[in-house]
């Protein structure tokens, strides 16, 4: 009988320890994914600067064109 009992708590501490691992396993994979997705979001955040960057400078750009074709023509009328 004393078997028994040492043999179902061996088994129970071995569950508690394939459990812990488990456990520590399932937190180093969320730690993991977590910091996986804090890089994607960082990497959309900086393209989605760069895009907004570029499409600002590209309509400064066109305005300024714009205008100085403005210019161009109000110059040559005058003149």
């Amino acid at each position: 009988m004393s078997t028994k009992k040492s043999k179902v708590i061996v088994m129970g501490q071995g569950e508690a320890v394939q459990r812990s691992l488990y456990l520590r396993a399932l937190q180093m994979v969320s730690m993991f994914y977590a910091d996986y997705r804090k890089v994607q979001r960082d990497k959309i955040g900086a393209l989605s600067t760069v895009i907004v960057t570029i499409l600002f400078a590209w309509v400064v750009v066109d305005r300024l064109l714009q205008n100085r074709n403005l210019a161009r023509e109000a110059y040559s009328m005058l003149c």
